[in-house]
């Protein structure tokens, strides 16, 4: 028997062997360490073409999350929306939310620009990716709410833990039954 050393063998693949394609493959198959200056590369590439929805796909497909930082959020969020067509920010997290849970900080910079908007449509996409448990909550995520929607972050606070936020939202909501079932659970 033998055992492979998963943090060396994308860097041995594209600097021993230099085959930097089937390093790459590697990389993003079997979701390995290594490749992660190449996928940069590839991304800020695929930006500065303006190719934006192969860049949010390589985006969310990279290994070990190594595209999913505040830096690549930014990115997107300085392309300007086309006149037609999502925003290129609102299509990478589009994918991100069919791959699975958002983090924290991606959480948060979604639900922004969803509020901002200020429709009733973005406010039952929040209240749905909450059913759907897409978000990380966190009482960061509850104070962007709690200005836009009550219920809405007091749902979050409840879910983030955090006692005292989440009976404060009772109180301004009047549903003081609410304070006293929690407060025994």
């Amino acid at each position: 028997l033998f055992t492979i050393d998963e943090t060396n063998l994308v860097p041995y693949i594209t600097q021993k062997l230099q085959d930097f394609d089937l390093g790459v493959r590697m990389a993003a198959r079997y979701n390995l360490p290594g490749a992660e200056n190449v996928f940069q590369s590839q991304f800020d590439k695929l930006m500065d073409e303006g190719n934006y929805s192969a860049a949010a796909k390589l985006a969310v497909d990279a290994p070990q999350g190594v595209l999913r930082t505040m830096a690549t959020m930014k990115r997107f969020q300085e392309v300007r929306a086309p006149a037609s067509g999502p925003a290129p920010v609102l299509q990478y997290f589009s994918l991100l939310l069919k791959k699975g849970k958002l983090n924290k900080v991606e959480s948060i910079e979604l639900a922004r620009p969803v509020l901002k908007a200020n429709t009733p449509a973005g406010r039952k996409h929040i209240e749905d990716w909450i059913k759907e448990e897409k978000l990380e909550y966190s009482e960061d995520l509850g104070d962007l709410l709690r200005s836009h929607d009550l219920k809405l972050a007091c749902s979050v606070y409840l879910r983030a833990k955090c006692p005292e936020k989440a009976i404060g939202c009772f109180l301004q909501l009047g549903q003081f039954s609410k304070i006293i079932a929690y407060s025994k659970s």
